[in-house]
């Protein structure tokens, strides 16, 4: 575990998700630090999403490895294809992008959602 890595588990903005994004980098087996299942573990709104985007910040190494998301489901899928989309909603200031990054993440994953049952 590098140094960034450890700062980041030791005093970083953590969650479900940014735990998870951990997990699957560093090929730890999947639910080890939360038991987590891979369908609940997606960003569901923007703070989840902004400590997704703080973990990537804090080791900039995981920012090539954000497509091994894809992998653990459907909705990390639609997420990490429109990862730096979702990235300009948050760190627009104000109330307003965080209300646009809320909006444009439900779609997503409601999409995400939509396609994994072939409506």
């Amino acid at each position: 575990m590098n140094a960034e890595l450890k700062h980041w588990v030791r005093y970083g903005d953590r969650g479900v998700s940014s735990n998870a994004m951990v997990e699957v980098f560093e090929g730890y087996p999947q639910g080890l630090i939360n038991g987590w299942s891979p369908f609940s573990t997606h960003p569901h709104d923007p703070s989840d999403f902004n400590r997704c985007y703080k973990l990537l910040e804090a080791v900039p190494g995981y920012r090539e490895q954000l497509p091994k998301m894809k992998a653990v489901s459907n909705t990390w899928k639609v997420l990490v294809e429109h990862w730096s989309e979702l990235e300009e909603l948050l760190l627009e200031k104000g109330k307003t992008g965080k209300a646009q990054l809320y909006k444009r993440m439900r779609e997503l994953i409601e999409f995400s959602y939509q396609r994994e049952v072939g409506k």
